[in-house]
């Protein structure tokens, strides 16, 4: 008999950017984090907020995808660039133009010590997929599914394995049998 790998998709959190609040939003480096690092954090926190029980640090995982990246702080950065040339750069701001800025300070905020990994999409399946394939290969317990767009908004899913979960909690489970089969092209839902 086969072993059947309950996975739920245990929260759905969406934020858009008109929605989020700016002057509400607390963090001890807010000075140096941009917009877009800002609500992906605040949309993450959300998501894993009054869990009963959350997996130690080393068995979570972050997926974060975006089809925009941080289009805002790339385009400010090349206004001073512009303007000033090198020398009026804030050495403070430059990380905020990479997307792996932005993933790793949600890693940190959030303990996330198990896989992190950073991709591009354009609202297809593959970070959903990816998501599983971590849990299904035993490197995570949970998986925060992060989907940002810039100056639009943010999207968060929290993924865990079925015995992490008080059944009361349960949403939508996913039947990962055949992912496993089919060399993982594709889920079966």
């Amino acid at each position: 008999m086969e072993k059947i790998n309950d996975i739920i998709v245990m929260r759905l959190i969406y934020m858009s950017y008109a929605a989020f609040n700016l002057g509400t939003y607390q963090h001890k480096d807010s000075r140096i984090q941009d917009e877009y690092t800002k609500v992906a954090i605040e949309v993450g926190k959300k998501v894993v907020k009054n869990l009963e029980i959350l997996p130690e640090p080393s068995r979570r995982g972050l997926v974060f995808t975006t089809s925009t990246g941080p289009i805002s702080s790339v385009k400010e950065f090349n206004q001073i660039l512009d303007e000033k040339d090198y020398f009026g750069v804030n050495p403070s701001i430059f990380p905020n133009i990479m997307l792996s800025t932005c993933m790793s300070r949600i890693a940190m905020e959030l303990q996330i010590n198990g896989p992190t990994i950073c991709m591009y999409s354009h609202a297809d399946f593959e970070p959903m997929r990816c998501s599983v394939i971590q849990i299904l290969d035993d490197l995570c317990d949970m998986v925060l599914l992060l989907d940002n767009r810039d100056n639009k908004f943010c999207f968060g899913t929290l993924i865990m394995r079925d015995f992490m979960i008080n059944k009361k909690y349960k949403r939508f489970g996913i039947d990962c049998v055949n992912v496993l089969k089919s060399g993982r092209n594709y889920l079966c839902v």
